[in-house]
């Protein structure tokens, strides 16, 4: 079984970033780098998805 999180009552897996429950939900996977205390994200890495409800 995969680990997953919860984000907004929507399970997601952890490494595939594929719905759990409902199983049609998708995160969007953008690049990050981490530089000391700084967390930077790369907004154009991937297309936001939209929730269905």
């Amino acid at each position: 079984m995969e680990h997953q999180i919860s984000v907004a009552g929507t399970d997601i897996g952890f490494t595939s970033f594929e719905g759990i429950n409902p199983g049609h939900a998708r995160l969007a996977r953008y690049p990050v780098k981490v530089d000391g205390d700084e967390v930077y994200i790369d907004p154009d890495g991937d297309t936001p998805k939209v929730a269905h409800c």
